[in-house]
């Protein structure tokens, strides 16, 4: 399961990037498949909170590296 997060998360970065929509699509409908997946509501808010924080944090990667692409 981490390694999924941790795969979104790189698809995320890589859309992000290209200035897609993808990123607002996606992230509710991975929201609901946890959801469906996992029963126990403290097991699907953890897994949540994860899959926010990899999601926000390459979101700022992404970021900082267009800021520093535009300041070539």
């Amino acid at each position: 399961m981490f390694m999924v997060l941790v795969s979104f998360s790189f698809h995320f970065r890589d859309f992000y990037r290209a200035g897609s929509v993808y990123c607002s699509v996606s992230a509710p409908v991975y929201v609901a498949f946890l959801h469906n997946f996992f029963f126990s509501p403290l097991v699907f808010f953890s897994f949540t909170l994860l899959f926010h924080l990899f999601f926000f944090s390459s979101l700022r990667a992404a970021n900082s590296a267009l800021t520093s692409y535009k300041e070539k």
